[in-house]
């Protein structure tokens, strides 16, 4: 049994063990949150295995296998689900984005030869997780009497597309969730009727309360006004002359020089790769950021920018928690697709076309002449609701 005077432990768990911009905001941010509003509870950070990313300002992860061994959690502790597009992801593709190309693809080719089920079975017990998919948790997966809470995740639509069975085993370990909060309407819409939930901005909208613009570095050595634009490798191979076009054509009627931001740096997103060449061909005034740059550098970047332009989501996130304007790249990317929708401005809730090219610089003009004021009243109802949002888990989670 717990001890009366044992302090609160909380396991966070989710991808942290890549470089992922994105997921690697979730833990910093949570856990500060955390601290502020209950110093004595202590936060575990977990992943698929142990790693140290602190040198791009990143928490340590822990490996899964020491969530579930009662090393850290005891009866009445708590896991949480701790942000991204967790719900629709299997143990093979969590795997391969933390390895290099030529492992990842060994891996994909093995699963290719004896199948996905076994190979996603293999994955979970080399690994020592217990749950069907490996943020899709329950409480009946641990020894201990732990209470399972979901922080405004996403992947409904792939949890949509995946197969039947899967699906509603997926769907089935959610129904037992302490508390299920999600941050797009796709996801909404996948859980309604199913499983009690509430629906969030996506909780690194908090991070301009952690860490203000001030203290954070600007993309251009000299401080001047720039785009920040992003894209993935595949994407922005597949569409690389029109990307161009729209970025030149920016740049003339803007005097906006280019700040090419690599943000997803593992085997699958790779835009270091992509940007690196796009610098090259661009005929108006870049400069490519670090591929080396942390997790701080790369929130500076967009903090300080004047429009953020790209396919990460959480490019966009971090431009609405500090009041940039934003605007997405990509008509097929369901996740920032549906978070756009549902929780921007109207000038930037639909992504651009590269195709378009006409439309998507006139839909450049049109974020840019939002007033600083619009955005800082948007950005501050929705740090509001996430607050709300974060009240209500930690109700659930007994923490008063």
């Amino acid at each position: 049994m717990k001890s009366n005077n044992r302090a609160r432990k909380i396991a966070l768990i989710g991808a942290y063990d890549r470089f992922n911009y994105g997921d690697l905001l979730f833990p910093m941010i949570t856990s500060r949150i955390i601290a502020k509003r209950f110093p004595d509870v202590e936060v575990g950070v977990f992943a698929l295995r142990q790693s140290d990313l602190s040198q791009y300002g990143a928490m340590p992860t822990r490996p899964i296998r020491e969530m579930y061994d009662g090393s850290f959690l005891a009866d009445g502790d708590t896991c949480i689900v701790n942000g991204g597009g967790v719900l629709g992801v299997d143990w093979v593709y969590i795997y391969a984005n933390t390895l290099g190309a030529f492992a990842n693809a060994n891996l994909y080719r093995a699963e290719r030869v004896f199948g996905q089920r076994r190979m996603d079975n293999w994955v979970r017990r080399y690994f020592g997780g217990r749950s069907c998919a490996p943020f899709v948790i329950e409480a009946s997966d641990f020894n201990q009497r732990v209470k399972v809470l979901y922080n405004a995740v996403g992947g409904g639509a792939e949890v949509a597309a995946l197969p039947e069975a899967r699906r509603s085993a997926v769907l089935a370990s959610l129904r037992n969730a302490d508390f299920m909060s999600v941050r797009d309407d796709e996801t909404m819409q996948l859980l309604s009727g199913m499983v009690p939930t509430v629906q969030a901005p996506d909780s690194a909208i908090m991070m301009s309360t952690c860490f203000a613009a001030d203290d954070l570095p600007a993309g251009m050595p000299d401080k001047s006004p720039y785009l920040c634009f992003q894209a993935n490798a595949d994407f922005g191979r597949l569409h690389q002359d029109n990307i161009i076009s729209v970025l030149e054509g920016a740049y003339e009627a803007t005097g906006l020089p280019a700040l090419l931001l690599p943000i997803g740096r593992y085997v699958g997103l790779d835009d270091q790769e992509f940007l690196a060449d796009l610098s090259r061909r661009l005929r108006t005034p870049n400069r490519i950021f670090s591929d080396e740059a942390s997790v701080l550098d790369i929130m500076g970047a967009i903090a300080h920018a004047g429009l953020f332009f790209g396919t990460s989501l959480h490019g966009q996130v971090t431009s609405q928690s500090f009041g940039v304007p934003h605007l997405g790249l990509g008509l097929k990317n369901p996740k920032l697709v549906s978070y756009l929708r549902s929780w921007a401005r109207p000038a930037s809730s639909r992504c651009v076309d590269p195709t378009q090219v006409a439309a998507a610089q006139e839909a450049i003009g049109s974020v840019l002449s939002a007033p600083k004021a619009e955005l800082l009243e948007h950005r501050d109802r929705l740090i509001g609701l996430a607050n709300e949002n974060f009240g209500k888990m930690f109700a659930a989670a007994g923490l008063q």
